[in-house]
């Protein structure tokens, strides 16, 4: 896979969770995540390299008022 793009999973119609799939050979794998913030984990393939980026709380620290 050579480009980036972005999964969002919806639980009743609000962002629960994204992931950003960064560019990687085929067939690489994770093998390891490391918490780079609260919220955000970084998945790095054996290699070292950043493979993917996962928010876990997208809505976290964001507040409209209205």
């Amino acid at each position: 896979m050579q480009e980036r793009y972005v999964e969002i999973t919806f639980r009743k119609g609000k962002p629960l969770a994204a992931y950003v799939y960064l560019p990687r050979r085929v067939g690489v794998k994770s093998a390891r995540t490391e918490a780079a913030a609260p919220g955000i984990l970084v998945d790095y393939a054996a290699s070292g390299e950043p493979i993917g980026i996962e928010i876990t709380a997208p809505r976290q620290g964001h507040r409209h008022d209205s």
